[in-house]
């Protein structure tokens, strides 16, 4: 499935203070999958707007699911996890080849039960 929608040279550019904010390749992709899965079983994404022009998507996205596997260092916290996303791809060849994303780290982080000053220190990378 992901062979059908990522470029072979995609390229996706995170918020610094994500796990891994640049990620290069289908199997990066793959690898990001899996990480989600195993912190979040039941994630979900739900596009509630999504807008084209020329080479260009952007799109506004519900994310969703329960904390309940290690994610990005963070055990298990049993926490329902709701926070909004946007992401913006350019498109070669009807394939995403780039991506760049941005959400509410933060937000993220706290509804995982980190504590807010934990959350800024691993926002800022202090």
């Amino acid at each position: 499935m992901i062979a059908g929608i990522y470029h072979p040279k995609f390229i996706a550019h995170w918020p610094p203070s994500a796990p891994i904010p640049r990620r290069e390749g289908r199997e990066a992709v793959e690898r990001g999958v899996r990480s989600v899965r195993i912190g979040f079983p039941d994630w979900t994404e739900h596009v509630e707007d999504i807008f084209a022009a020329d080479d260009r998507v952007a799109d506004r996205f519900r994310s969703t699911g329960t904390h309940e596997g290690n994610f990005a260092g963070i055990p298990a916290s049993g926490n329902k996890i709701d926070f909004m996303e946007l992401g913006l791809y350019r498109i070669i060849d009807g394939l995403i080849i780039e991506q760049w994303c941005l959400f509410d780290e933060i937000g993220r982080l706290r509804q995982m039960g980190v504590n807010s000053e934990q959350a800024a220190r691993a926002v800022l990378g202090n």
